[in-house]
């Protein structure tokens, strides 16, 4: 086996790896839509549990927060 066969594989595998690891990386970070909001203030005048809440991206949107006895307060809607 010659020297370039040889040198050429390990081009290939490392190629092959960096685009792997790239790949990886690209599909592990979740677009911003789709991570847990930041939560920016509380509804102060109580209707009915609303809370105004942004993703990271800045978009804001609304939810409602419902009780449970095993969970306390959870978000039970969304309202654009």
């Amino acid at each position: 086996m010659s020297r370039f066969s040889r040198t050429g594989k390990r081009m290939a595998a490392m190629l092959f790896g960096v685009v792997t690891a790239a790949l990886i990386s690209a599909t592990a970070a979740a677009p911003a839509h789709a991570q847990p909001p930041w939560w920016s203030y509380q509804d102060e005048l109580g209707d009915a549990g609303l809370y105004q809440v942004h993703y990271e991206d800045g978009r804001p949107y609304t939810v409602e927060l419902c009780w449970t006895y095993e969970w306390g307060q959870v978000p039970c809607g969304r309202y654009f």
